[in-house]
């Protein structure tokens, strides 16, 4: 009897324990999520306004998703396009697909496209909803690129904060220095204009793996080192280039 009491007792505790957290975690976003929104806000007005974001380099980032659950030519191993060219005739229109031993691949890494992919199953499962066929480019993925694309901002924001105050900087100068990255840096741009290109996504992806670098080395904790070589994985999915930032 004592040993049901003592479970429930334990699990009541254990999710009391959780509730706390996760309100802690909102209230200390709340800076962030404020800052987020107003960009938001301010990106609706006439002269920031974009309807179309999956253009040029977007385009080729963002690509594998309508390729593997719309039109279905993702993959393409054994079946050269000199044999089955009604496979590549989609993609054959596209400039970020090249040639390669005769087969055509996207010049551009997954990990945009990996990202992207939670935000794109709702605006794709959602189409009878919005009444839009599902080529992957109408408006309704073009707002959930802009979406996903605010969410990494605000997630690299989040972590940004936590490093900076691993270093015992005062909360006001970290909100001045989140403004100023987002109002005053080419992250205005990337969030908005071109919100479909890596930037942002790589901005989360880094910021995590260095709060998840250095959070290893001050507490030695094996999920801190795990979750360092997922983001680590991630940033090489993302733009190959970005692991020099471990050099850093």
């Amino acid at each position: 009897m004592k040993t049901g009491k003592s479970f429930r007792q334990g699990w009541r505790e254990g999710l009391s324990g959780k509730i706390k957290r996760g309100l802690r975690f909102l209230k200390q976003a709340l800076l962030e999520l404020v800052v987020v929104l107003v960009f938001a806000l301010l990106a609706q007005t006439p002269a920031a306004k974009v309807d179309v974001v999956i253009k040029s380099d977007a385009a080729g980032y963002y690509d594998y998703l309508p390729a593997l659950f719309i039109y279905h030519d993702f993959v393409r191993k054994n079946r050269p396009e000199s044999n089955y060219p009604a496979l590549y005739k989609r993609i054959d229109k596209k400039a970020f697909y090249v040639d390669y031993k005769g087969f055509k691949v996207d010049k551009y890494p997954v990990g945009t496209a990996l990202l992207q992919g939670p935000f794109f199953l709702a605006a794709y499962w959602s189409k009878p909803l919005h009444g839009h066929p599902a080529g992957g480019f109408e408006k309704p993925f073009q707002h959930t690129v802009q979406t996903a694309t605010l969410f990494y901002l605000l997630a690299g924001l989040i972590f940004l904060r936590k490093i900076l105050e691993m270093y015992s900087i005062r909360k006001p100068v970290i909100l001045f220095s989140q403004i100023l990255l987002v109002f005053a840096t080419p992250v205005t741009h990337y969030a908005n204009f071109d919100a479909g290109f890596s930037h942002i996504y790589s901005f989360f992806a880094l910021t995590a793996f260095f709060y998840f670098s250095r959070s290893f080395f001050t507490r030695y904790r094996v999920k801190d080192f795990l979750w360092a070589c997922a983001f680590l994985g991630l940033i090489l999915l993302l733009r190959q280039i970005n692991v020099l930032a471990v050099l850093f």
